[in-house]
């Protein structure tokens, strides 16, 4: 009853406000990506998104079944993070008491890190579910393996096996995840055949698994950035564990009150930043186009900044720019590398410069300028100091900036 409870809990806040923020480029792309025919999506899909497929793959049949709002995109993540919460709880129980795997799960339905990935339309939600499936697999062979009685020894390598693959599958950087996992299986059972102790279980699946990841990330870093926070999302599973175990551990009752404070408000501040920041944290492109398409006349210039997107202007209209087949700009004030996706449903963006949209306002032609927050920063002044000067810069909408000549 009390597990059912916290799952609920989980899964309402991962619920709340689900659509109350637009999406951003990235999930506009991948709303964009599924639509693909699954041939694509396993083939030359790859040369333009190196990300694996599956989780493409398993949106697409979902969106299939629940529709393409902004919600039903949002809640496959959702309910793939809350349907972790009870995989969690039996990781704590499996090193603890009940009331072990409890506080795991109530730590991992509270994490804001989840909450945050769980109402994004990407994968990182899928990670620390079929990581947990795989530890569980593994935690089941290894102790059964080093056990005097080895009957069924083998029954957790299919489940560790199938959730590798769709681990692997899922993030292209779960291949150093499923080789740290199987490191500290390997140094297990070479270590303690026979005589295999729990708290050294804890020690190489809660502490080796996640250490050897992060050693591994940080080596790479020093070459290229590899270590980005939102990859790591499955090592909420292990730290939940741990910290549950040492709320329960025999070390006197004031210090384990002085944990638990910390947790709460660590987690207090975390979900005042997940549902009160990330509204000014994400680009709001629904917002910003319910705005301008209005006002956009036949006549009038749309134009998108170097680095901006095209997706998110198709998504929020409609479906007006691909039936008016309606020619977007792209302003060019510097060299930039050519464009790697382009969606065929509208001709190709038209690469300008910057004395072309000038030329183009001293016609009399209105030109709406759409520029992600990025573009803003790299190129205001070339913007600005046009001649003649843009008549208004709206920056009203988070991360956008909207610029009229």
């Amino acid at each position: 009853m009390r597990l059912t409870l916290i799952v609920l809990l989980g899964l309402g806040l991962r619920l709340y406000r689900l659509d109350a923020v637009s999406l951003w480029s990235d999930e506009i792309f991948t709303v964009h990506w599924i639509h693909k025919d699954l041939r694509f999506l396993w083939t030359d899909g790859l040369i333009i998104e190196t990300s694996p497929p599956l989780y493409y793959t398993l949106l697409k049949f979902w969106a299939w079944l629940a529709g393409p709002s902004d919600f039903s995109m949002r809640l496959f993540s959702a309910l793939a993070s809350a349907a972790t919460i009870p995989l969690v709880y039996l990781l704590g129980r499996a090193f603890g008491p009940p009331a072990t795997g409890l506080a795991a799960a109530l730590l991992f339905a509270l994490m804001p890190m989840q909450l945050f990935y769980a109402q994004e339309v990407r994968t990182y939600a899928l990670l620390p579910l079929f990581f947990a499936t795989a530890l569980l697999g593994l935690l089941h062979f290894t102790r059964t393996a080093t056990a005097q009685d080895r009957t069924g020894g083998w029954q957790g390598l299919p489940l560790f096996t199938i959730s590798a693959l769709l681990l692997i599958y899922s993030h292209a950087t779960s291949v150093f995840t499923v080789a740290a996992l199987d490191i500290c299986c390997a140094g297990l059972l070479l270590a303690s055949l026979a005589f295999l102790r729990l708290d050294r279980q804890a020690a190489a699946f809660l502490l080796g698994v996640p250490a050897l990841l992060l050693a591994t990330m940080i080596r790479l870093s020093f070459k290229s950035p590899f270590l980005i926070p939102r990859i790591t999302i499955w090592i909420a599973v292990p730290v939940c564990v741990l910290a549950a175990l040492a709320l329960h551990s025999p070390v006197p009752r004031m210090l384990r009150a002085a944990l638990a404070l910390a947790f709460v408000a660590c987690i207090g501040v975390g979900l005042h930043g997940v549902y009160a920041r990330t509204p000014t944290d994400k680009e709001d492109w629904r917002g910003l186009v319910a705005e301008l398409m209005p006002r956009l006349a036949p006549q009038d210039i749309l134009a998108v900044g170097p680095g901006s997107g095209v997706l998110p202007l198709l998504h929020y209209s409609g479906g007006v720019l691909e039936r008016t087949q309606r020619q977007i700009w792209r302003w060019v004030p510097a060299p930039r590398d050519p464009d790697i996706y382009l969606p065929d449903t509208i001709p190709p963006p038209l690469l300008v410069s910057t004395e072309t949209l000038v030329a183009a306002a001293r016609e009399g032609r209105r030109i709406r300028l759409v520029l992600q927050e990025r573009d803003w920063l790299r190129h205001a002044q070339a913007a600005l100091s046009a001649t003649p000067p843009p008549v208004s810069v709206d920056r009203s909408h988070p991360r956008l900036v909207l610029i009229t000549w």
